[in-house]
C-alpha cells in the first residue's frame, strides 16, 4: 500500500466510526454552552472590580479537552481491541509508518475541529455578555486566545493516543489518561505549599490552557510561545515512547 493509500485508509476509519461524531459532538456542544453560561451570568460590577477577563467564558476547554483526550485514546486502542491492527500492520510495511500516519490525520482533524469549536465559543460568549463587556476577534489578542484554547484541545487528543497507543486498552488507557489530565496535571499542583505551588502550576496542563486562552498575563502561566512549546514536549514524552513500544512488541 502506497503512502497515499495509508493515509486514505486511516482517515476512512476516523470518519467511519461512531465514537469521533460522539466525541467531537460532545465538546462542540458542552464548550460554547458553558461559554454562554459563564457570559450571560457575569454582573457587569467584575469589570470594574478589575478582576473580569473576557476570555474566561472559554473555560469550557477544560471539560471539552476530555472528549478530544478520549478519541485521541480510541483511535488507537478500538483497533488493538478489536485486533484490526493485525490487519494494519500486515497491508503496510513499517508499524512507525503506520501509527505516524494515524497520529496525523488525527491532530488534523483536531486541530481544525478544535479551531471551529474554540472561536465559536468565543464569538457566542461575547455576544452573551452584558454591555460593555464583550470584546471582538479583532481586539488584542482576543484570536489568539480562541485560536489557542483549540491548539490546547488538539494537544490533549495527541496526549490521549500517545497513551492509548502504550496501554492498548481502552478503559485503562483512558483511566490513566483521565489520571495524567485532571489530577496529576491540574489538581495535585494546587495541593502544593504555598511556596512552590505558583512555579508548578505554570508548568501543568492547568496553566498551559490559561497561558493559551487568556489575554490578560498572568504572572502565575507561561506565555504563549513557551506554552506552545510545552505542549510539543508533553506530547513526545508520551508519542516518543509509543513508536517505541509499536515497534518492538507483538500487536
Amino acid at each position: 500500500m502506497t503512502l497515499t493509500g495509508v493515509f486514505a485508509s486511516e482517515w476512512l476509519k476516523l470518519r467511519s466510526v461512531r465514537s469521533t461524531y460522539w466525541t467531537l459532538g460532545v465538546a462542540a456542544v458542552l464548550m460554547p454552552l458553558i461559554g454562554f453560561l459563564v457570559a450571560h451570568g457575569t454582573a457587569p460590577a467584575e469589570k470594574a472590580a478589575g478582576d473580569f477577563d473576557p476570555t474566561d467564558a472559554m473555560q469550557g476547554a477544560a471539560f471539552a479537552q476530555l472528549a478530544f483526550g478520549v478519541l485521541g485514546v480510541l483511535t488507537i486502542s478500538s483497533e488493538y481491541s478489536t485486533g484490526l491492527i493485525r490487519t494494519t500492520f500486515a497491508s503496510v510495511p513499517g508499524r512507525g509508518t503506520v501509527l505516524a500516519v494515524k497520529a496525523a490525520v488525527l491532530f488534523v482533524l483536531l486541530l481544525i475541529v478544535g479551531e471551529i469549536i474554540s472561536t465559536t465559543t468565543f464569538l457566542v460568549a461575547q455576544a452573551a455578555y452584558p454591555p460593555g463587556l464583550g470584546i471582538s476577534l479583532a481586539d488584542d489578542g482576543a484570536l489568539g486566545a480562541a485560536l489557542g484554547s483549540g491548539f490546547y484541545m488538539a494537544f490533549i487528543g495527541m496526549f490521549g493516543f500517545g497513551v492509548g497507543a502504550i496501554v492498548r486498552h481502552t478503559p485503562g488507557a483512558i483511566t490513566v489518561m483521565m489520571a495524567v489530565v485532571f489530577v496529576i496535571m491540574s489538581i495535585l499542583p494546587q495541593l502544593f505549599p504555598a511556596s512552590v505551588r505558583d512555579e508548578i502550576g505554570r508548568y501543568s496542563f492547568l496553566g498551559l490552557a490559561h497561558g493559551l486562552s487568556t489575554i490578560t498575563p498572568i504572572p502565575e502561566v507561561p506565555a504563549d510561545g513557551t506554552s506552545v512549546a510545552l505542549c510539543f514536549f508533553y506530547a513526545a514524552l508520551v508519542l516518543v515512547p509509543a513508536f517505541l513500544l509499536t515497534l518492538r512488541r507483538d500487536a
